[in-house]
């Protein structure tokens, strides 16, 4: 999936595939750890180019992931 001008920015259009995808961390359950490591890389990324959009975009996904990562290692 890429990350472009045209991408949508709603997060609740986002499975967490999608996200999992976008992070490039498909196939594994990442810790929140990584999770938040690969969030902070976006968000740096983004504020340089001061796209606040984009930043928004990655602190909701950051949450949605840190959910998902929490229930899926409560199991």
């Amino acid at each position: 999936m890429n990350i472009g001008d045209d991408m949508d920015l709603d997060i609740k259009n986002y499975t967490i595939k999608d996200l999992l995808q976008i992070y490039d961390l498909e196939n594994t359950i990442p810790s929140v750890n990584v999770i938040k490591s690969k969030t902070n890389e976006f968000v740096d990324k983004f504020k340089n180019e001061n796209d606040e959009d984009m930043v928004q975009f990655f602190n909701e996904a950051n949450i949605k992931l840190i959910n998902y990562s929490n229930f899926v290692s409560d199991e």
